[in-house]
């Protein structure tokens, strides 16, 4: 909305600068010139200024998939042939791209939000585990300063989470997360004893192994407990599972 008016003022200003140029050495014209200049821009700075304090005045975290930007496309070529060829009749491919983006859009929303996820991101100094749920998410870093990850930062986007909770990991070793109906461990250091004879990773759903490990130390053949889901990261930066395939 504040286009519609940022646009128009800062091609005037555009041709302003150009005049005051062209008359800069006609002492009456050009001081017209400057006091203008300095009022629309004035102006424009309150304006935006004035847009900033307004709820919702910006939207951010739109992600789109390949079919949804081809349909986007389709819709804006669909729109500009019936403008220039003033036929109505492109209004049903309009109305048709229209009604398919946004039902893929909002399918995909409404599948993120019925399948809360886990994320794990950045370098392992400075890991951050992001658990999202709904439109909201919970940030768990190593580092008491915020790590800037673009990482992140997608997933946010791609998941529609509009708010974030940050919070410092008070234990290094360890983190225990709810997802839903599922509890998950992550082992950020190599427990004493073997995970499957740890009690603590018998009350987990799933775990996450965020540490160097051999095979042969998950081997289970001489338990009787039976773990269904355990990852390893094996070193990698990104890490993402959601409750539909734990």
């Amino acid at each position: 909305m504040a286009n519609l008016l940022v646009v128009p003022l800062s091609t005037l200003l555009l041709f302003l600068s150009i005049l005051f140029l062209l008359v800069h050495a006609i002492p009456l014209l050009s001081g017209l010139v400057v006091f203008l200049l300095n009022a629309f821009t004035n102006f424009l700075f309150y304006f935006l200024q004035l847009m900033d304090h307004l709820p919702g005045h910006t939207i951010t975290r739109i992600a789109l998939d390949n079919i949804e930007m081809i349909l986007l496309y389709l819709l804006l070529i669909a729109c500009l042939l019936m403008i220039l060829q003033r036929n109505i009749r492109w209004s049903w491919a309009v109305t048709a791209c229209a009604v398919l983006l946004c039902t893929s859009v909002n399918g995909r929303m409404f599948d993120r939000f019925d399948h809360p996820a886990l994320f794990i991101s950045g370098p392992k100094t400075n890991r951050q585990y992001l658990l999202s749920s709904g439109h909201d998410a919970l940030l768990l870093q190593c580092a008491s300063t915020p790590y800037n990850s673009q990482a992140v930062e997608l997933f946010l986007t791609d998941h529609f989470i509009k708010d974030v909770r940050t919070l410092s990991l008070s234990d290094p070793s360890l983190v225990l997360l709810e997802l839903a109906d599922k509890r998950i461990g992550i082992y950020r250091k190599k427990p004493a004893q073997p995970l499957l004879k740890d009690d603590l990773s018998k009350k987990c759903d799933a775990l996450v192994l965020d540490y160097t490990i051999k095979y042969s130390y998950l081997d289970s053949t001489n338990d009787t407990v039976s773990y269904k889901n355990i990852f390893h990261l094996y070193g990698k930066k990104s890490f993402y599972k959601n409750t539909s395939n734990l």
